[in-house]
């Protein structure tokens, strides 16, 4: 799910890779028909758990058919628990949400896996309700992730610039950009004509962002670039 620690690992994951595509691409309308088809869904499960919610419990209390390994289901103890839990988010006055939670045991193909082999799964009109709900929980945290990622570019490089701070990494990332950029062809003619060949010593513990500099400057065969190293030596395994 979407926690703090989530977005804090994407952001240590991506930030030091400014090259890294991240897919899908987040479009401004995604949270907008996201959000219409969380409320549609939302009242949809109200609305059958009202209407089928005393044949989804008679059907998950019915005779046993939970395998021994299965923790989530099975005893009535935790399965009032689980319908208590539902009756406070999806009844006519929810006082918790903490029942979304549980929804993801009760998607049809969970309570197969959960049910002992000859033992027929619980049928309800609620139960492929709920899977589409972790469809659709699961989208919208791929939705946010991909915003929060291209947010926090946007914004680290906005608080930079406010507070005239320029790291190492931004001094790669601001030349790589300037040679694919509209005067990206004079700035790679001005370099080689100072500089007629390059010499990378340890080129194993290079970056990306390092390599697309050198092939821009020098990889199209009008100069001579030289890359000395040795991947069994590398010391710096995170950049691949």
């Amino acid at each position: 799910g979407i926690s703090t620690d989530h977005l804090l690992n994407l952001l240590g994951a991506v930030i030091p890779r400014p090259l890294l595509l991240v897919v899908p691409e987040f479009h401004a309308n995604d949270f907008e028909r996201l959000k219409s088809d969380a409320v549609s869904l939302y009242q949809r499960l109200c609305e059958c758990w009202k209407r089928d919610g005393e044949r989804a419990r008679a059907s998950l209390m019915g005779p046993p058919k939970w395998t021994r390994a299965n923790g989530k289901l099975g005893s009535p103890e935790k399965l009032n628990v689980l319908f208590a839990a539902l009756d406070a988010c999806l009844g006519d006055n929810p006082t918790s949400f903490g029942g979304f939670n549980e929804l993801e045991k009760l998607c049809p193909q969970e309570l197969e896996k959960a049910c002992l082999k000859a033992a027929t799964a619980p049928q309800s009109p609620f139960f492929p309700l709920c899977a589409e709900y972790i469809r659709l929980r699961d989208e919208f945290g791929v939705v946010t992730s991909a915003y929060f990622i291209s947010w926090a570019r946007e914004e680290l490089r906005r608080r930079k610039a406010a507070r005239n701070i320029l790291s190492f990494d931004d001094l790669l990332t601001r030349l790589h950009e300037a040679l694919q950029g509209e005067r990206g062809d004079a700035l790679a003619t001005a370099v080689m004509q100072r500089f007629r060949a390059a010499l990378i010593d340890e080129f194993q513990d290079t970056d990306g962002i390092q390599d697309a500099i050198f092939q821009r400057l020098f990889g199209d065969g009008t100069g001579w670039l030289y890359l000395i190293g040795d991947p069994k030596q590398a010391i710096y395994g995170f950049r691949g």
